[in-house]
């Protein structure tokens, strides 16, 4: 199976979906950013997951901490070397979420924002099995997806990605309750508080779910044993 966001969304056309982007959905994408880059600590290491052209990577770079980045699509890995020409810090590496090149318990925090579980088109329990595996056992895994409530932003969104013709058309009679759908075959689902629940369950895991008024919805995995 093809996937949609290598072929069709990656490099320059995926910078071209955040320079879409309107006041509503800058607040919900810069609310991930001030959310993760509070959660990192002197002398972290931290992991992003399809960290895409490095749009994230580049806002929360720092001398005092490692940062590094994986993603698929050769396209992203070649734009984020660009992007990220000025921030020698930081690696990206072209990998894939469910089988990454990296030691167990490699860093302290690991990032899967942007609704990655949903995007990456993959079982999420092999996904955050595999993301928690190289996450040190007293480290955090954040997942970020979409809240209920923002919905219509999101909508319109997308609307404006197909309008420009980075997607197909949206499939109206098939988009609706977080699901969006193209007539090109693309399709755009959205985590929930009892998904992320029910992951921590099958891997043994403990999980905070936290929201956010900007509109995101956050599954923070740890370890079960961990006190906080």
């Amino acid at each position: 199976m093809k996937d949609y966001y290598v072929e069709n969304l990656s490099g320059n056309h995926l910078h071209r979906v955040y320079e879409l982007a309107d006041e509503p959905v800058r607040s919900y994408l810069n609310g991930e950013i001030e959310y993760s880059r509070k959660q990192i600590l002197p002398g972290n290491r931290v992991l992003e997951l399809g960290c895409g052209y490095g749009r994230i990577l580049k806002a929360l770079a720092s001398e005092s901490y490692v940062t590094e980045g994986i993603d698929n699509a050769v396209a992203n890995t070649e734009l984020a070397n660009e992007y990220l020409r000025d921030e020698p810090g930081i690696r990206v590496h072209l990998m894939s979420v469910d089988n990454l090149d990296f030691a167990d318990d490699s860093f302290d925090l690991v990032l899967c924002t942007q609704n990655g579980l949903s995007a990456f088109a993959l079982d999420p329990v092999v996904v955050v099995g595999e993301a928690w595996r190289v996450t040190r056992d007293e480290g955090r895994l954040l997942c970020f997806t979409y809240t209920e409530s923002f919905w219509p932003t999101r909508l319109h969104w997308f609307r404006a990605q197909a309008k420009a013709g980075l997607l197909g058309a949206i499939d109206e009679t098939n988009t609706g309750n977080g699901i969006v759908a193209c007539v090109d075959g693309f399709r755009s689902s959205s985590m929930t508080e009892t998904q992320f629940r029910d992951i921590a369950t099958k891997l043994g895991l403990a999980v905070s779910i936290h929201s956010l008024e900007s509109g995101s919805l956050i599954g923070e995995f740890k370890s079960s044993h961990k006190i906080d």
